[in-house]
């Protein structure tokens, strides 16, 4: 019978700690339990003239979009499928309640009792190693949004500590539960900060946006999309299979981590093929991807082909800008 190892966590720097020794393999044989004390929690606050124990739609839609991706993130561990097959009691469990501190706009949550449920339902499925990352990962993405905002937007300037970056990065490598969750935190993040556009600051978990850097994200979504190749070489992060197409999940050091798709056609079965194995050995491939910028960063792309099979012919036209409606809850 493997050992039994406890884990107490009650800071980002615990968490941390524990994320490294796992990296390094110190859990592989044994049955983790963790338990968090007072950490993590989800701190979001707001200073501006419109913002005094009050909140716009914009910002409240970004908090049911936090809970939306607890809830997938959640029912991936569990069942590894949608958040629609969660029973209503395991929603009730992972809800979570936002406290708004009186005269001000200071909102926060407790993400303790959700992170132990899924704590519980991943300890029936993982190994030590798995359910460290899994849990700790989801932990200091949905506790230090950071990882969101810096990755989603990285002309804001957030300022992320380079240990935490690659730590995390190395994270995300291994684990597509938590890529998904980042990519839906980082989706709140970016309503939030539209929906609170004319904030004169706004802290959201870990980050701290003064108000050139809302204004700056603000004008950069309202600047047209402008197409660029973007070739080169990539780590596989994510992998699902829809009806027309597959959509990926990359990331290099040049552009970060983003979603693009691989249309079905000519060639397209091989190049899956390609970036599955990829995928599967944690080896960087070399792709031609189309992307489509903001303001420097990539808002939608497609996979064109590979340096080793060339460019695919697809069956169908990719649109102009790929929509998220399969990423919905």
């Amino acid at each position: 019978m493997s050992d039994v190892v406890q884990l107490v966590i009650k800071s980002e720097a615990d968490a941390f700690a524990a994320v490294e020794q796992a990296l390094e393999g110190k859990f592989d044989d044994q049955s983790v339990v963790i338990q968090f004390e007072g950490w993590p929690h989800f701190d979001v606050d707001i200073k501006g003239e419109r913002y005094h124990s009050s909140l716009p739609t914009g910002v409240l839609k970004s908090f049911i979009e936090y809970q939306n991706a607890m809830n997938r993130a959640f029912a991936s561990v569990a069942y590894g499928k949608t958040a629609k097959g969660m029973t209503d009691q395991e929603r009730k469990d992972i809800e979570l309640v936002f406290e708004i501190h009186e005269g001000s706009t200071d909102t926060n949550a407790t993400l303790v009792e959700p992170l132990t449920k899924l704590g519980e339902k991943a300890i029936e499925r993982m190994t030590g190693k798995q359910l460290v990352l899994t849990i700790l990962g989801s932990a200091l993405i949905l506790g230090g949004a950071w990882t969101a905002v810096h990755w989603i937007d990285k002309d804001a300037e957030v300022k992320v500590d380079a240990q935490k970056s690659a730590l995390m990065t190395r994270v995300l490598q291994q684990n597509e539960h938590l890529v998904q969750l980042q990519t839906d935190v980082a989706k709140s993040a970016m309503t939030l900060v539209k929906g609170a556009h004319d904030a004169e600051r706004i802290k959201y978990g870990d980050v701290t946006l003064e108000k050139d850097q809302i204004d700056a994200i603000n004008q950069r979504g309202r600047v047209a999309t402008v197409p660029a190749r973007m070739d080169g070489s990539y780590q596989v992060l994510q992998l699902k299979r829809l009806e027309d197409r597959w959509r990926i999940v990359l990331y290099s050091e040049v552009h970060g981590q983003f979603q693009t798709d691989l249309f079905r056609g000519q060639n397209a079965a091989e190049c899956i093929e390609e970036i599955s194995t990829a995928f599967a050995r944690h080896s960087d491939i070399n792709l031609f991807v189309l992307g489509r910028f903001k303001g420097g960063t990539v808002q939608a792309a497609t996979i064109l082909g590979s340096k080793a099979r060339g460019l695919i012919v697809p069956d169908v036209a990719p649109p102009p800008e790929a929509d998220d409606d399969e990423s919905q809850e």
